[in-house]
């Protein structure tokens, strides 16, 4: 049994399938971590006109601006995968293009990296010391007599 539309046809009016709203597809949760990890802003949504992801911007209460349609280069339906996430940072060239800063942001990385190692190794040290003093003391004690005479 086919269901007509009660609306009129009128030229260059597409009719919307209602069960098409319900059609929601979820993106992969390690892909919303991965973009945003670029920017926490950054959100995938599904275009159900379209047929196409798309990645969307939120930033506080600014309404949401369209960054781009997740599509090949023929237009064509695309996943969401690695080459999303590449073509997101080459577009963020204020984050991932300037090589002196990348530099700067990976060594400072590694020195608090380091730092931290540090202070655990420190704090590791000085407890197997404080152990170590507290079981010869006690070996001490028991092996030397309280009076000599």
């Amino acid at each position: 049994m086919r269901i007509e539309s009660q609306e009129p046809k009128r030229p260059g009016f597409v009719s919307i399938n209602p069960a098409w709203y319900s059609q929601a597809m979820t993106p992969d949760p390690t892909f919303i971590r991965q973009i945003q990890d670029i920017d926490h802003a950054f959100y995938p949504r599904w275009c159900w006109m379209r047929g196409k992801w798309e990645i969307w911007y939120r930033k506080d209460l600014r309404p949401d601006v369209l960054v781009m349609v997740v599509q090949n280069d023929d237009g064509s339906f695309r996943p969401l995968d690695q080459r999303t996430i590449q073509r997101m940072k080459k577009g963020d060239s204020h984050r991932y293009n300037r090589k002196k800063d990348l530099i700067y942001e990976i060594e400072s990385k590694e020195a608090k990296a380091n730092e931290i190692r540090e202070k655990d190794s420190k704090e590791r040290t000085h407890s197997i010391t404080k152990w170590f003093s507290g079981q010869l003391r006690g070996v001490e004690q028991a092996q030397v007599p309280d009076q000599i005479g």
